[in-house]
């Protein structure tokens, strides 16, 4: 049986304390980069999931010592906890177990974690205690396979989220249950990519016009739009992450470039940050997280990982899988199963060669 070449790259990504938790985009393993140490190391592989399959996973969001991976092309919700570190799996349902791609992102409240349907209709809702997960029944039908959901966020016990297709804000209140549909323009047919939310204010990544909406949450209306010049024709950013200080970093698209907007200061400071370039290749940026007072962030299909330090306005770049060797383009994948600490990043894609 002739063998399949790939390359190890992240995908989703959540932080817990000095560690960010990631799974790959062809595999089913789960990894773990400490801040500190600047060092990867295998936690765990999901068996119920192919050991080689793209895009299994494309969000992780953090429980009560639990970490939930969403499911994209997989077929079951991946569950890794934190004290034991084990996995269980939550399979989907009949209906889903059809559909080539089912999800993109999640939030979770406590033991409810609710999935956004990208290629299925509506919102899901899990108990992760009881392992059930079913249709989020409330007054507003968002059943249409049409809308791709890209990004949520959680707030206390409401959820906001965005799509790909329409220009509104679904505001999901978890315990009414009640959905409230905002709608922002009804001339766009396009949506946003991402949604940070600071305060009163939700800003709104556009997936198509080269602007960045703030959208105030009492006055339920857009105050203010950053118009940014770049070179990306559609999909200009990734999603944001906002710091303690109130300030959002947004990768733009296929620039090596971060764009900083200070919402504490009313988005007085705009500035585009440039980073240390690696290759030339025009790649996206993915969603970035905040870890040890760093923006971190990668590229798509790429195993570079980027860090800036926004207090020391200091830039770090870290080779994932060649942590002991300058380069490694590509290995075969055998299926093994690792352990907890087992295998350092290199030493897990090396014992992964047949």
């Amino acid at each position: 049986m002739e063998r399949e070449l790939i390359r190890y790259i992240p995908s989703a990504s959540a932080v817990v304390g000095d560690n960010i938790y990631f799974t790959d985009l062809y595999t089913n393993a789960l990894f773990r980069f400490n801040m500190k140490e600047k060092r990867s190391i295998c936690v765990a592989q999901f068996d119920d999931e192919p050991c080689r399959k793209k895009e299994l996973y494309t969000d992780i969001v953090v429980g009560n010592d639990v970490l939930c991976c969403v499911p994209h092309s997989a077929k079951t919700i991946g569950l890794y906890y934190l004290n034991t570190k084990t996995t269980e799996s939550i399979k989907l349902p009949e209906e889903l177990q059809k559909e080539e791609v089912t999800f993109k992102c999640g939030c979770i409240c406590g033991e409810e974690l609710f999935l956004f349907g990208y290629n299925v209709e509506g919102i899901w809702h899990v108990n992760i205690k009881e392992k059930c997960i079913r249709k989020f029944l409330c007054n507003v039908d968002c059943d249409n396979s049409g809308k791709f959901f890209l990004a949520c966020m959680n707030s206390g016990e409401k959820i906001y989220a965005v799509c790909r297709e329409e220009n509104v804000i679904w505001e999901l209140n978890i315990y009414a249950p009640y959905i409230k549909k905002i709608t922002l323009d009804e001339k766009k047919n396009w949506g946003f990519a991402g949604i940070v939310r600071w305060g009163e204010y939700l800003l709104l990544n556009s997936c198509k016009e080269h602007n960045v909406s703030i959208y105030n949450l009492i006055e339920n209306a857009i105050v203010y739009k950053l118009d940014v010049e770049m070179a990306s024709e559609e999909w200009p950013f990734a999603g944001g992450v906002v710091n303690d200080e109130g300030v959002v970093y947004f990768p733009v698209a296929k620039e090596d470039t971060i764009l900083s907007i200070d919402i504490k200061n009313k988005w007085e400071e705009l500035q585009k940050i440039r980073l240390q370039k690696v290759n030339d290749t025009m790649l996206p940026w993915g969603n970035p997280v905040i870890c040890d007072g760093k923006v971190v962030i990668w590229k798509y299909q790429s195993n570079f990982l980027f860090m800036y330090d926004y207090k020391l306005n200091k830039f770090e770049t870290v080779d994932l899988i060649s942590e002991t060797t300058p380069k490694l383009n590509g290995l075969y994948l055998s299926g093994r199963v690792v352990q907890e600490g087992e295998y350092s990043l290199l030493e897990f894609i090396e014992n992964l060669v047949e």
